[in-house]
Parts: C-alpha cells; sequence; structure tokens
C-alpha cells in the first residue's frame, strides 16, 4: 500500500514538472516574439529620428545618444551585438549619417543660353555674304551697227560696251550672214563681266571686203551666274553694198580669142603663178586676170616691199598692208613656211578668196573675160580704185600662155 502511494506521488510530481516546463517555454517564446517588434519599432523609430533631426543636430553641435541595441538592416551599417553601456564609461558619440551618399541624382537643368555677343564684338563679325544666283541680264550701250547701203570696199567700224547685271560674260559672237550662212564669223570668251567690242569683233569683222549684195550683221552674247545661264541677240541688223555708180567694166569680147586653159613649161616665176591658177580655176581668164593685177602690185616678186616683212607697210606679190598682212604671217606660220614664199603666197590669195571673196572667186570662175577678171579682181580683192593697165595686161597675158 505504501508503494502504491509512493509511485502515485511521484508520478503526479513529474506530470507537474513536465507542465510547468512546457508553460515556462511558451512564455520564454512569446516573450521573444514581442521583445523583436519592439526592437524593430525602436529601429524605426531610430531611422526616422536620424532623417529628421540630422541638420538640426549638426548645426547645435549636440551630439544623439546611440540606443542601447542597433538592429541589422540600417543602411550603412554591419551586424553586430551592442550592450548596454557602463555609467562609468564615456557615452559613445554616434555615428555620423553621410547623407551625401543616399542624395539621388537632380535631373539634369536646362541648357543655358549662350551670352549675347558685345556690341563691339558683334560690329567686328562680318555679316553673311548674300550670293545672288538669279538669271544674268545682258545689255549693250553705245553700239554702232551697219544699216541701209554700204559702198563697196568701204570700211565701218563697230563699236559697242556689253555688260550683264550678274554673273561673267561667258562667250560673244559676231557674224556676217548671206543667204542664211555666215560668211564671216568671229567669236570671244571674255569671263568677265563687260566686253568691249573695240578691237575684238571690230578687227575681225571686216566690212571693205564684202562683195556686192545684202547681209546681215548679227552680235549674239551668253552669260552664265551660278549654273543660271542667259543669251541674247544684241544686234540683227541688215544692210547693203553696192558698187559706186560707174564701176561696171565691160569689154569688147568680140575682139578676143578664145583661149585654152593650158599649162606652160616657162619656170620663171610668172610661168609658176600661171600654172598655179590654171590648175586652180581651170580657166585661162580666171588665170590671166589675177596675174595682170600681181605684174602691176609685185611685178610677180613675192618679197616686193619697201623694207623687210617687219618693216615694209605694204609687202608680196599683192602688197597686203594692216591686217591681212598680219594674216599673212599668221598664215604662214600655220604652214611652216616663210612668208615669203611664192608657193605660200599663191596658196594666201586662195585662202582670201574663199573665206572672204566667194562670190569674187564665183565670178573669176565662169567669166570668160580676162580684161573684165583683171579689172573685178583690181576692184574687189585689190580694192584699188585705180585700174591702170589691168584689163590690157591680161590680155597680153592670155596671147602669150592660153594660145590654141
Amino acid at each position: 500500500m505504501k508503494i502504491w502511494k509512493l509511485l502515485l506521488i511521484s508520478g503526479i510530481a513529474a506530470l507537474a514538472i513536465l507542465v510547468f516546463g512546457l508553460c515556462s517555454y511558451s512564455s520564454a517564446q512569446k516573450s521573444r516574439r514581442e521583445s523583436g517588434e519592439e526592437v524593430e519599432s525602436l529601429s524605426e523609430a531610430v531611422v526616422s529620428s536620424f532623417e529628421e533631426e540630422d541638420g538640426e543636430s549638426a548645426v547645435q553641435g549636440e551630439e544623439t545618444p546611440v540606443p542601447s541595441a542597433l538592429i541589422t538592416g540600417y543602411p550603412g551599417t554591419t551586424q553586430q551585438n551592442v550592450s548596454e553601456p557602463s555609467p562609468d564609461m564615456p557615452p559613445t558619440p554616434r555615428p555620423t549619417l553621410d547623407l551625401d551618399s543616399f542624395t539621388l541624382p537632380s535631373p539634369s537643368s536646362a541648357p543655358t543660353a549662350a551670352p549675347s555677343p558685345s556690341p563691339a564684338a558683334a560690329a567686328a563679325t562680318p555679316a553673311p555674304v548674300q550670293i545672288d544666283y538669279s538669271v544674268p541680264v545682258i545689255s549693250i550701250s553705245n553700239e554702232t551697227y551697219p544699216s541701209g547701203t554700204l559702198k563697196r570696199n568701204s570700211v565701218f567700224s563697230l563699236k559697242g560696251n556689253i555688260i550683264c547685271d550678274v554673273g561673267v560674260i561667258s562667250e560673244v559672237t559676231g557674224e556676217i550672214i548671206s543667204g542664211g550662212s555666215a560668211v564671216q564669223r568671229c567669236s570671244f570668251r571674255p569671263n568677265a563681266s563687260s566686253f568691249s567690242l573695240a578691237g575684238t569683233v571690230n578687227a575681225s569683222l571686216h566690212f571693205a571686203t564684202l562683195d556686192t549684195g545684202t547681209y546681215t550683221y548679227k552680235l549674239t552674247a551668253t552669260a552664265v551666274n551660278g549654273g543660271k545661264t542667259s543669251s541674247k541677240e544684241l544686234v540683227s541688223s541688215s544692210f547693203e553694198i553696192m558698187a559706186p555708180a560707174g564701176e561696171t567694166y565691160i569689154s569688147d569680147t568680140s575682139s578676143e580669142s578664145k583661149y585654152v586653159a593650158r599649162t606652160t613649161s616657162d619656170t620663171d616665176n610668172a610661168g609658176i603663178i600661171w600654172n598655179y591658177f590654171i590648175d586652180k580655176f581651170s580657166s585661162p581668164y580666171a588665170a590671166a586676170g589675177i596675174m595682170a593685177n600681181i605684174k602691176c602690185e609685185s611685178s610677180y616678186n613675192p618679197s616686193a616691199g619697201s623694207g623687210d616683212f617687219s618693216n615694209t607697210s605694204s609687202y608680196g606679190l599683192c602688197q597686203w598692208t594692216g591686217e591681212r598682212k598680219t594674216r599673212l604671217k599668221e598664215f604662214a606660220e600655220m604652214k611652216g613656211e616663210s612668208p615669203s614664199s611664192l608657193t605660200l603666197q599663191l596658196d594666201y590669195i586662195m585662202y582670201e578668196l574663199d573665206t572672204y571673196f566667194p562670190s569674187l572667186k564665183s565670178y573669176l570662175s565662169s567669166t570668160d573675160s580676162g580684161y573684165n577678171a583683171a579689172i573685178e579682181f583690181c576692184i574687189r580683192y585689190e580694192m584699188c580704185e585705180s585700174t591702170q593697165s589691168r584689163g590690157s595686161d591680161a590680155k597680153a597675158i592670155l596671147e602669150k600662155y592660153a594660145l590654141p
């Protein structure tokens, strides 16, 4: 009986101890959880306090006491155990929170306007150049040109000044037109804003060399400005070349025998000249008419003149002067021969007939009178008013070289 009671009392005591232990453990766990919530709330309070009072504390130089417990998770700190400070120990200074390290970058500000230049600087800065790319306008002033009727062998001087308002004059062309074709033409490329006809077009077109007939003088110009082009006909004037009264020479062809175009075996200058023009015209009358004029001008001497080529005023078979003498020199340079060469001068006569006297050449090819051929060549080509004995000289030449 005693043993049973003892065992019962021991069991009840052990159960009571177990229940007490469980209650104590549950109470301890609850206490820990409540303690953790309090500390966490305190940590949030510390952070808020730092953010609100940091500026004021820094100004006043006051030290903020450190909480008794520092919880992990606060930015910029590491986990550590903090104990309550001893009353005898000096207070631990609060760590300074570097707010600059937590400052977010501010949005970029608007670009600052450039400072206005000073009046002196503005005056020193050149204004931008304004380029005018408009279509150029071409005009001519103080111009002279042939019109109406001109006497054959007369000289006419062309005058005028061509200008364009913008850009440059790129080309100027002068023409003498007959029957729809240019019998004389010249062209210049001045590449300037103005152009004078003196010494250019005037020196290149020769009205004195024109045969009788109707002609048109035309002057055109082209200007360019920055890719814009303008062309204009400045002058278009018709005129007529007429023979002076009493200048028609008609020989009595009934007294002339019919001659044949044959060459000669003579090797002197006269024989060479005869054979040359027989070859070019196949007409004894043309050959005799030209030879009669050469005989009168130079006696068949290609070096005839009052001096050497550079010093004499007239030179050669036909005693060329002025510009026609200059063209003879240029013609010789182009051929690579001397201006005094006989055959070169004969070629030059044909060049002038082809270029400047086409109607005279046509007449010489068709006439059946040596007399008339000599007179027409004298007036048109030699531009000589005194025919002297040229008609009768032509008849004598026919008798010598062209008898059947």
